[in-house]
């Protein structure tokens, strides 16, 4: 019976040892459900961080290849600006080409025909010089010697075969193809450079576009010459089967020859240029 006393106290001791750790094991378990409660909000973080991260990047992208586009929308145009030059210079050099050879050739014409007689000249007036002489030929006159005197007739009285012939008045070739000169000379006043674009560079390559006309140019003056050369020695080879060849014939042939050994320097001169010119323009769009 004494051993019942004891009973008693041992169970409430276990009962409270058992509380206790069930209360501490509903805490661990509502510590335990508020841990999961925050990993799975963490996670639903990092996922929506994630895709936030993976939309950045690809707009990121759209933007990277947009500016890769623009880049080269940018190059492409500015070749085609330098093509459009290059076009343009040569347009020009070959048209300043034209008008010299037509002026030299008009020159040419008129001074041949000094001193050339006429028997009758009727003016669009109805003047009539008989026995009439030429004596000059500018791009608004011709001057006659004929029976009665000395007479400057201004285009607008000249027969349209001398004025076609000579090249005269306001709408003569010549006066029409350097009108076009003139314009394009306005269009390129107007042009301004890229901004974006190497000074430097933009200088090296206009000097190129522009050796390219003279080269042209020079080239074709040089093969003139040269022609020159080789039809005075035609001339000398035949007058060499019929007797002594004139000096005055060998001089003319001497003077073309010097012509063309200066416009091969010029042309070499051009050429050493321009090989210059390619190496720096190289080096600066390799630095770019």
């Amino acid at each position: 019976m004494e051993d019942g006393r004891f009973w008693p106290p041992i169970i409430i001791i276990a009962l409270a040892v058992a509380g206790l750790f069930g209360f501490r094991y509903l805490e661990q378990v509502d510590a335990a459900n508020n841990a999961l409660v925050d990993t799975q909000l963490a996670l639903r973080q990092a996922k929506e961080s994630l895709e936030g991260r993976k939309e950045l990047g690809a707009v990121v992208d759209v933007a990277a290849q947009k500016l890769v586009l623009a880049k080269q929308k940018q190059k492409d145009a500015e070749q085609a600006q330098i093509e459009a030059d290059k076009k343009q210079r040569l347009v020009e050099g070959d048209l300043r080409y034209t008008i010299k050879s037509m002026n030299e050739a008009v020159e040419k014409i008129r001074a041949d025909a000094v001193g050339c007689e006429i028997t009758e000249v009727v003016l669009l007036n109805g003047t009539v010089f008989k026995n009439a002489k030429i004596r000059k030929v500018d791009d608004n006159s011709i001057s006659f010697l004929h029976s009665i005197g000395i007479s400057s007739v201004p285009v607008e009285q000249i027969p349209l075969e001398f004025v076609e012939k000579f090249d005269m008045g306001p709408r003569s070739i010549v006066a029409q193809l350097e009108q076009l000169e003139a314009s394009f000379g306005n269009a390129v006043a107007t042009e301004r450079p890229d901004p974006a674009e190497n000074p430097k560079l933009l200088a090296i390559r206009k000097r190129i576009a522009h050796l390219e006309v003279q080269i042209n140019s020079a080239d074709a003056h040089k093969e003139k010459l040269e022609a020159e050369v080789r039809d005075y020695d035609t001339q000398i080879k035949n007058a060499e089967t019929k007797g002594p060849v004139s000096f005055s014939l060998r001089t003319m042939r001497d003077v073309a020859e010097g012509n063309a050994g200066a416009a091969r320097n010029e042309l070499k001169l051009l050429k050493t240029e321009m090989e210059k010119l390619k190496v720096s323009e190289s080096s600066l769009t390799t630095n770019q």
